[in-house]
């Protein structure tokens, strides 16, 4: 049975992957907690949980959870046969060369709510990560179901320290195992623009902009999402 890690973004809990995982019977799927506080930053994760993986695991990452995946392929080859990223960026804040990204006052902004009312903040976000989607609603209430809460403090916090600080540019070229990229073409969180940049520079990459969708694929459309990653594995990686 191929194994499938199953990495989170900021503020979730593994739970998010359920749906997900429900799809994808003949997989193994691993849903670890990040730990954000992780010594090491991005680096010290991917190897933290490199060390539990067997050889030639499919690495799914989302959001911050794919700025992770790549810190994995692309420090334990070995243990990573292929990533598949949905809504991925290498860098999420944005500057004067990286237009693609979140203004950086906007994650200060959500550092000032944490401190003031995090369960405000939580709320916020999962509404953010719901725009774009053809059924918002269903989708809201689901990832809500799935938030950190607001007794995880510290790992938020660090959360967004990993957010504002990354940059993964650098990286792509770096990247050798086969590449998935899904996109909502909603996301109004990671600008699908950030997606088509990781294309051009990861040199193995595939990438499926899905329409009418918004940052959270594999909940808004879990079958949808199964479908493309069993079908690109079929290819990339027996192919």
């Amino acid at each position: 049975m191929k194994q499938l890690l199953l990495l989170g973004g900021w503020a979730m809990r593994p739970g998010v992957w359920d749906a997900l995982a429900a799809h994808l019977p003949h997989f193994d799927c691993r849903r670890p907690q990040a730990d954000w506080c992780c010594r090491g930053g991005l680096e010290g994760l991917a190897d933290a949980l490199a060390a539990e993986l067997p050889p030639a695991t499919v690495v799914v990452g989302w959001s911050l959870g794919a700025m992770v995946a790549l810190q994995i392929a692309r420090r334990h080859p070995q243990r990573c046969a292929a990533l598949v990223l949905l809504a991925a960026t290498p860098r999420f804040t944005s500057s004067e060369n990286w237009p693609h990204g979140l203004p950086p006052e906007l994650l200060q902004n959500f550092r000032s709510q944490m401190e003031q009312s995090p369960q405000a903040l939580l709320q916020r976000f999962c509404g953010l990560q719901a725009q774009g989607e053809t059924a918002p609603r269903g989708v809201l209430r689901a990832l809500r179901s799935h938030a950190a809460g607001t007794d995880e403090a510290a790992a938020l916090a660090a959360g967004l320290d990993l957010l504002a600080g990354s940059d993964l540019r650098p990286l792509l070229p770096q990247i050798q195992q086969p590449v998935l990229l899904l996109h909502g073409s909603d996301d109004s969180i990671v600008p699908p623009s950030a997606a088509y940049y990781c294309a051009q520079h990861l040199p193995r990459a595939t990438l499926i902009r899905l329409a009418g969708m918004g940052h959270a694929p594999h909940v808004s459309n879990p079958a949808l999402v199964a479908a493309f990653l069993q079908d690109w594995l079929l290819h990339a990686c027996n192919g």
